[in-house]
């Protein structure tokens, strides 16, 4: 019976210091991965003669720090803080397609949530 116990103790003792070093297998996996910040929700987009106002929901928790929203051309704007929404004005009339990313406190960007706009009319898209 005690050559049973110190066997069970034994394999036991195996199984945990070998399962301790099983991260160290995909650790090669997981250098190099893109990180991304939470990304916004529910983007839309009003627009005028020469105005376009966007509005969105932040994501919830504390891990997303900024906002940067590209328009393309110049129009690109980063925040200091979470806002969740931004008007352009004086927009040349014609299309655009802008995305919205959060910025973690790391650098790292979110998937963008990107929408078309064309502000030469009064219209909700």
């Amino acid at each position: 019976m005690k050559k049973l116990i110190y066997a069970i103790i034994a394999i036991s003792f195996m199984l945990i210091s070998s399962c301790n070093s099983i991260d160290y297998n995909y650790k090669e996996y997981y250098d190099g991965v893109q990180k991304y910040a939470p990304c916004v929700n529910n983007l839309t987009v009003t627009t005028d003669l020469g105005v376009i106002h966007l509005s969105w929901e932040n994501p919830k928790g504390s891990l997303a720090k900024k906002i940067k929203i590209d328009a393309g051309d110049d129009y690109v704007i980063v925040t200091d803080e979470l806002i969740s929404e931004y008007t352009f004005t004086d927009m040349p009339i014609k299309g655009y397609t802008i995305s919205v990313y959060t910025i973690d406190k790391f650098g790292n960007l979110s998937v963008p949530k990107t929408i078309n706009a064309f502000p030469g009319s009064n219209n909700e898209l």
